[in-house]
C-alpha cells in the first residue's frame, strides 16, 4: 500500500481497492491495487488469501505491519459484543469467541450458546461459569485422565460442600477420598468413607490382613500397619528384631514390646538410669485392707465376663503414685465428676516389698522356734 499523507488513510485516500484494476502476477497470484495504483496489503494467490503477505501459506493468513498493534479488530457498531462466530449453513451458531463490555470486558468461549470459558475484568478464569470470583474457578466436574487411557480421577464437589476425588475401578465401583466442607464434617478426611465422623476416617468394608492393612506407615525396609477384621483391631509391624514401644511425653517412661513373641509390655528400669533411690517399706500394713474384688463397670453389657481388680479408693493415701483421674465414659462421659483409675503394673513392686516383709516374718518366727 502506498504511504500516507495524511494522519489516517481515510484522510489520504478516496477509495481503499480498485478490484477492476486488479492484475495476475507471474508467479503467485492476483494483486488488488489501491487507490494510488499500487499493490495493496491484499493477495489471492493460488486459492489462498493473505493480508499483509503475498505468499500466503494457508488458506487465511494475516500479517502485521509493525512488531506490535492489533492485527485483527473485530468490533460491532454500537462498541458493546464483538467476537468470531462458527456458524451452519443454516445460521445457527456452532461456536463462537466474543468480548463483552464497552470498556475493559470480558473475553468468553462459547459452544451453542452455552458458555464454556470466560476470562473477566479481574483476569479471573471460570469454566462452566460465567462469573469466576477466583484466578481459575470450575463449575463441574475435573477430570484427570491417564496418559495410558485407563478410567479417570474425578474431582469434584458434592451438594453437601463435600470435596470429592473419585478413582473408577472399571466395574463401576469408585474409591472415594472425601474432604468435608460444612458443619460437624468441615475439614475431616474420609477414604472410603462418604461420611467422615472423624478428622481422618478410613473405611474399608470387608476383613483384611497386614499384608492389605486399612493403615500403614512405610520406613527403610520395615512397615508398621494397623487393621480390623472380624475379631479385633491390630497394631503391628513386620519385624521382630525392633520394639513396638508407645510413650507419653517422655520416650524412657513408656513400655515396649520387646521381642517377637512378646506378650506383656516392658519398661526401662536399669539402676543407671534412676535417681532419689529409697527402699519402700510398710508395704504389708497398706496392702492388708486393700479390697480385691470382682466386678462389672455400671456401663458393661449383662454378659460381659466379670472383672478382676481393687477398689482404687482403698489406695488413697497409701500408693497414690499408682492412681490417676479422669473425666468417665460411656453413660458417664457427661458426668462432671472425674473418676479414679489404677495403674496395676506400678502395684508390683508393693506387692513384692509385702511378699518380703511376708517372708521375714515366716523366718522369725522359725527362727524363734
Amino acid at each position: 500500500m502506498a504511504a500516507l499523507s495524511g494522519s489516517t488513510i481515510a484522510s489520504t485516500f478516496s477509495e481503499l481497492l480498485r478490484i477492476g484494476n486488479s492484475t495476475l502476477h507471474a508467479t503467485t497470484g492476483y494483486y488488488i491495487k489501491d487507490a494510488a495504483d499500487t499493490n495493496s496489503a491484499l493477495s489471492i494467490a493460488q486459492q489462498r488469501v493473505g493480508i499483509g503477505t503475498a505468499a500466503p501459506a494457508n488458506n487465511l493468513e494475516i500479517k502485521g505491519t509493525t512488531a506490535a498493534g492489533t492485527i485483527v479488530n473485530l468490533r460491532q457498531s454500537d462498541g458493546n459484543t464483538q467476537g468470531l462466530y462458527f456458524q451452519m449453513a443454516a445460521g445457527t451458531d456452532i461456536a463462537k469467541i466474543s468480548a463483552t463490555g464497552t470498556g475493559n470486558g470480558e473475553l468468553q468461549l462459547q459452544t451453542g450458546n452455552t458458555t464454556a470459558l470466560t476470562i473477566n475484568t479481574s483476569a479471573n478464569v471460570g469454566i462452566g461459569t460465567s462469573t469466576p470470583t477466583q484466578q481459575l474457578q470450575v463449575k463441574g466436574i475435573l477430570a484427570l485422565e491417564p496418559t495410558d487411557g485407563a478410567n479417570p480421577w474425578l474431582i469434584y464437589t458434592h451438594t453437601d460442600d463435600q470435596l470429592q476425588f473419585n478413582a473408577n475401578d472399571g466395574a463401576g465401583n469408585a474409591e472415594m477420598v472425601i474432604i468435608g466442607g460444612s458443619g460437624s464434617d468441615l475439614g475431616n478426611v474420609g477414604i472410603g468413607s462418604v461420611s467422615p465422623t472423624g478428622v481422618l476416617h478410613i473405611m474399608r468394608a470387608s476383613d483384611l490382613a497386614e499384608a492389605t492393612a486399612h493403615m500403614k506407615i512405610e520406613g527403610d525396609g520395615y512397615t508398621a500397619a494397623h487393621w480390623l477384621d472380624g475379631t479385633a483391631y491390630y497394631i503391628g509391624q513386620n519385624s521382630g528384631s525392633r520394639d513396638l514401644r508407645m510413650y507419653n511425653s517422655v520416650e524412657s517412661a513408656g513400655v515396649a514390646l520387646e521381642d517377637s513373641g512378646d506378650t506383656s509390655w516392658g519398661t526401662f528400669s536399669d539402676e543407671r538410669a534412676k535417681t532419689d533411690i529409697s527402699e519402700i517399706s510398710g508395704a504389708l500394713e497398706k496392702l492388708k485392707d486393700v479390697r480385691c474384688v470382682n466386678y462389672r463397670f455400671k456401663t458393661d453389657p449383662s454378659n460381659r465376663k466379670i472383672r478382676l481388680g481393687v477398689i482404687a479408693q482403698d489406695l488413697i493415701g497409701k500408693y497414690d503414685e499408682v492412681l490417676a483421674t479422669s473425666q468417665g465414659w460411656g453413660d458417664l462421659i457427661d458426668d462432671e465428676n472425674e473418676y479414679y483409675s489404677v495403674r496395676y503394673t506400678e502395684l508390683i513392686p508393693p506387692l513384692i516389698k509385702a511378699v518380703q516383709e511376708l517372708s521375714a516374718k515366716v523366718d522369725a518366727l522359725e527362727n524363734s522356734n
